[in-house]
């Protein structure tokens, strides 16, 4: 009879049969030692009941702030507050219209931004862009209103080059013009 097994610790362990007298010994100890530590470790937890633990924001809102938002942009959610210096930055949404608000302490907006695509832009504004920029596309725009001042910024997209504009008092200037890279030149 050939001999499969291997010895450990001097004690014969069956390859083909998983028989080792020196395991089916162990096994048992072994098991016992780690339920009987489970069982004192039981014993030893306990619950711990810790002191209360308030958190705070580094500031609060100004009530006059908050209080004028409310007013301004009563159907407004997903709403982000920061402060800014002395100032507030508020950018939400109202109406399916991105926005972004600084309001002074005092609860006066300085100004407000919203972005738009071009389904957003007001007929006005997309009319005059596409007859001055016939050769391109809007893309996108910005309305701007600080103080009593009100404009748009948009921006266009050509075969050869990207172009911002401001429209304001029904006058369009160009802002920027990049020309788009052509490849293997």
């Amino acid at each position: 009879m050939h001999d499969y097994g291997a010895s450990l610790f001097g004690n014969t362990f069956d390859i083909f049969t998983g028989q080792n007298s020196y395991m089916n010994k162990l096994f048992p100890l072994v098991f016992l030692s780690l339920m009987s530590s489970a069982v004192f470790s039981q014993e030893r937890d306990s619950v711990v009941t810790l002191p209360e633990v308030v958190i705070t924001a580094e500031w609060m809102i100004n009530e006059q702030v908050d209080r004028s938002f409310a007013a301004k942009f009563p159907e407004s959610y997903d709403i982000l507050w920061r402060k800014l210096n002395k100032d507030y930055l508020i950018k939400f949404i109202e109406g399916d219209v991105k926005h972004q608000s600084l309001f002074r302490k005092n609860g006066s907006i300085k100004y407000d931004i919203i972005y738009v695509t071009e389904s957003h832009l007001p007929k006005k504004i997309s009319d005059l862009v596409k007859h001055a920029y016939s050769d391109y596309t809007i893309q996108n725009g910005a309305r701007v209103e600080r103080g009593d001042q009100e404009f748009w910024i948009v921006n266009l997209e050509g075969t050869r080059s990207y172009v911002v504009v401001r429209v304001e008092n029904d006058e369009i200037e160009q802002v920027k013009k990049i020309i788009k890279s052509v490849p293997g030149r």
